[in-house]
C-alpha cells in the first residue's frame, strides 16, 4: 500500500507505526497551537476592548458637540463612521492584526485537524490490512 500525506510519511509502504508517529507529531503540534490560540484570543479581546472604548469616546464627543451646537444628532451609522475616522490608526491596525493572527491560526488548526483525521483513517485501514495479512 502506498500512502502519503502532506509532509508526513513517504511514498514507500507504510506500517501502522509510521502513521502513529505522524499522528503523535500532529497531536503535539495541535497542543502547542491550542496554547498559542488561547494567547492570541486574549490579545484580540484586549485590542477589541481598546477599539470599542475609543469608539465610545468618539461617539460621546459627537453627541456632546451636537448638543452644544443645538444641531440634530447625525444618524447612528453616520455617527459610527465619524467616530471610526477619529480613532488613531494604530488602534485599528492593532485590532486588525490581532484578528488576522487568530483567523490564520484557526485555519492552520483546522487544516491540521483534517490531516489528523486522514491519518486516523489511514491507520484504521492499515490495521485491517495488517490483521488480514498476518
Amino acid at each position: 500500500m502506498h500512502s502519503t500525506h502532506e509532509g508526513y510519511g513517504t511514498s514507500v509502504d507504510r506500517i501502522p507505526g509510521d502513521v502513529l508517529g505522524d499522528i503523535d507529531r500532529i497531536c503535539t503540534e495541535l497542543e502547542a497551537a491550542g496554547d498559542r490560540y488561547s494567547e492570541e484570543r486574549e490579545k484580540l479581546a484586549r485590542h477589541e476592548m481598546l477599539y470599542e472604548q475609543a469608539v465610545a469616546v468618539e461617539l460621546l464627543k459627537i453627541y456632546e458637540a451636537s448638543k452644544d451646537s443645538g444641531e440634530r444628532l447625525p444618524a447612528e451609522d453616520l455617527r459610527k463612521a465619524m467616530a471610526h475616522t477619529k480613532i488613531k490608526g494604530e488602534t485599528w491596525a492593532s485590532y486588525l492584526t490581532a484578528k488576522a493572527r487568530v483567523d490564520a491560526l484557526d485555519k492552520w488548526i483546522k487544516t491540521r485537524q483534517s490531516i489528523l483525521s486522514a491519518l486516523q483513517s489511514e491507520l484504521s485501514q492499515l490495521r485491517v490490512e495488517w490483521t488480514h495479512a498476518g
